[in-house]
């Protein structure tokens, strides 16, 4: 997980660290939205805006980070909040009553998901990091729940890995495994539970490796269960561009010897909510 989050003078050091955003592929959308809110909450408390200039040049750099970001609904859903502003005085007032209207969103989903769905003594497959799904293990923890957790390592970023140390942290244990090797597990799966980035009418966009996760739940008999916030939710089908599915550059150093073999190493996917069992966000749990 990244963090720029650090002293600012100025305006500018404020764009430079919502620019900087923009390299973290580790971080889940909610993650990457409650540092760009703690962000602009810190450049109101140094009185970093004092006119609409400085308003457009904020909004213009969440447009930027908007774009390259586009399948992370919750920060769109931020920036298009703060599009509303008139003036420097309407625009922190949106800004702190965004911060508490969403604070506790992910411990009331986390807390609707225990309401309807039994954890203990369940073992659990999990793909890549996401802050709603941190915080469900949390709120369990809270109960002294007790589970066996499959975590997927998550490539190309590897996230996953960060995720079962918080998990561990958090008093569970974790099996950490390659994405191609949950299978070996799938016999004794109770359930997976994932986190989205955006949920479409037709299908949700997470991470690679989500896809996989839903054909084996489908075909193994195990349900899904999507876990979020309503910000997630887009009202419109989901289509497969470029943008959602731009590839990181790499596998890490690897060189390859041939030109005629090409990488291709997506962040992230499409994947069809008729493999999903169960929507929650913080105001809803949804069987589908």
């Amino acid at each position: 997980m990244f963090s720029y989050i650090c002293f600012m003078n100025n305006l500018t050091d404020l764009l430079d660290q919502l620019k900087a955003l923009e390299n973290d592929r580790q971080s889940g959308s909610s993650e990457i939205l409650r540092q760009v809110v703690d962000l602009v909450k810190q450049g109101l408390s140094n009185n970093l805006f004092n006119s609409n200039r400085d308003l457009l040049e904020l909004i213009a750099a969440l447009s930027a980070l908007e774009h390259n970001f586009p399948c992370f609904a919750a920060v769109g859903h931020f920036a298009r909040t703060l599009r509303q502003a008139t003036d420097a005085a309407s625009f922190g007032a949106l800004v702190m009553a965004y911060k508490q209207n969403w604070k506790n969103a992910a411990e009331r989903a986390a807390r609707l998901f225990m309401s309807n769905v039994e954890l203990e003594g369940k073992t659990i497959l999990l793909n890549s990091q996401s802050g709603s799904v941190v915080e469900l293990f949390r709120q369990f923890a809270k109960k002294n729940g007790n589970c066996r957790i499959i975590q997927m390592e998550s490539r190309p970023e590897y996230e996953g890995i960060k995720q079962a140390e918080r998990l561990a942290g958090l008093g569970f244990d974790a099996t950490l495994v390659a994405d191609a090797a949950f299978t070996r597990y799938i016999d004794s799966i109770d359930m997976a539970i994932l986190g989205a980035d955006a949920i479409c009418r037709n299908a949700f966009i997470n991470k690679t490796g989500s896809h996989s996760v839903a054909l084996a739940a489908n075909a193994y008999g195990f349900p899904l269960y999507l876990l979020a916030d309503s910000r997630k939710f887009i009202d419109r089908d989901c289509f497969q561009t470029g943008e959602h599915m731009k590839p990181s550059p790499a596998f890490g150093d690897y060189k390859l010897a041939s030109p005629r073999v090409r990488f291709e190493n997506f962040y992230f996917e499409i994947v069809p909510l008729k493999y999903v069992a169960g929507v929650c966000v913080e105001s809803e749990f949804r069987r589908i």
